[in-house]
């Protein structure tokens, strides 16, 4: 028997509804607070999954717009975002910061090799 896995997307409402149409679980979040409980419920529910105790959803991905991911303090993010699944994505909403998107992939390169190879320096 194989795993079903779903995808979810975390945002204010108005901006996520539209993915419903894709088959995409969306929870509603209009603040950084809100959109990290909901990242730490989609944790649990598929942690839950994983342990046989739950047979709610098992998600891979979880999207959440960057502008409630920069109002989480970076180490509650990090602690709610560890471990392999689900792999919480940050995209963009509708007034993003059009360089947001290259410092996260900075930070990200530079923790994973421990260089800044994207640099134009």
């Amino acid at each position: 028997m194989s795993t079903q896995y779903k995808i979810a997307v975390v945002g204010p409402q108005d901006l996520v509804s539209g993915f419903r149409a894709l088959g995409v679980d969306v929870f509603d979040a209009e603040k950084g607070e809100t959109a990290l409980e909901a990242i730490k419920k989609i944790k649990r529910m598929t942690s839950r999954e994983q342990t046989g105790t739950n047979d709610e959803a098992r998600y891979a991905a979880v999207f959440v717009i960057d502008s409630l991911v920069n109002d989480i303090p970076e180490d509650e993010y990090l602690k709610a975002t560890e471990g392999a699944l689900p792999s919480v994505i940050t995209i963009p909403g509708l007034n993003a910061d059009k360089e947001a998107g290259t410092r996260k992939l900075r930070q990200l390169t530079e923790k994973a090799i421990g260089s800044d190879i994207l640099s134009n320096d």
